[in-house]
């Protein structure tokens, strides 16, 4: 059984998004999020850092799942409740 925070994503889907583990991945993760909030050059570079971290997480419960198979899914709506699901805050 797959654990963490139920997301509706844009495209009607849910998926479960774990919080962060005390793994490598976790702290892979962890380090992706510090970057994200140092982002600076606009809105398209913020985007793409928010895409990092939230393909990071997915791939955690859904190794499978593409980059591009995500970028689909995502708004920015979904893409903040992913993060909030990691840092287990309701999302």
């Amino acid at each position: 059984m797959m654990r963490g925070t139920l997301v509706k994503f844009a495209d009607g889907e849910s998926l479960r998004i774990a919080t962060i583990p005390f793994t490598d991945e976790g702290f892979a993760i962890a380090r992706s999020l510090d970057e994200l909030a140092k982002v600076e050059g606009g809105n398209a570079k913020r985007m793409k850092a928010l895409l990092d971290v939230c393909f990071e997480a997915v791939r955690l419960n859904y190794p499978h799942i593409s980059r591009k198979e995500l970028s689909q899914k995502l708004d920015l709506e979904s893409a903040y409740a992913v993060i909030a699901a990691l840092k287990a805050r309701n999302a």
